[in-house]
């Protein structure tokens, strides 16, 4: 039963390639709203660019100059935490073949904690 259900779960993580140089991975965690959390990664060379669906997990306009500051210092404790840049609207990361498991892992961590904390 056990690794049923640990299968099933796997299988909800879908990756489809949306160019040649990258990937979408839509998880099955739900925002909020029901959403799938998806991420993005495109390999450059030999290094990995992962990256959020624009407009998903926080709304960006939320941080802009009147935004509270606690929230803006809760953004970037969850920033740090997870090892993540906030740049426009865009949250990445950057790693090697070596270390994309462990920032997938961080990246989808912080976009739910992400997703609770500021929706």
């Amino acid at each position: 039963m056990i690794e049923g259900e640990i299968q099933n779960f796997c299988e909800g993580f879908v990756v489809e390639q949306v160019d040649p140089v990258t990937d979408c991975v839509t998880t099955p965690f739900l925002d909020k709203k029901g959403a799938p959390i998806r991420i993005f990664i495109r390999q450059k060379g030999s290094q990995f660019y992962l990256f959020n669906e624009k407009g998903k997990i926080f709304d960006p306009s939320n941080f802009g100059r009147f935004a509270p500051e606690e929230d803006k210092e809760d953004l970037r404790a969850i920033l740090r935490r997870f090892d993540l840049y906030h740049i426009g609207d865009e949250i990445s990361a950057e790693t090697t073949a070596e270390g994309l498991a462990l920032r997938f892992r961080n990246m989808l961590q912080a976009f739910i904690l992400l997703d609770v904390r500021f929706r």
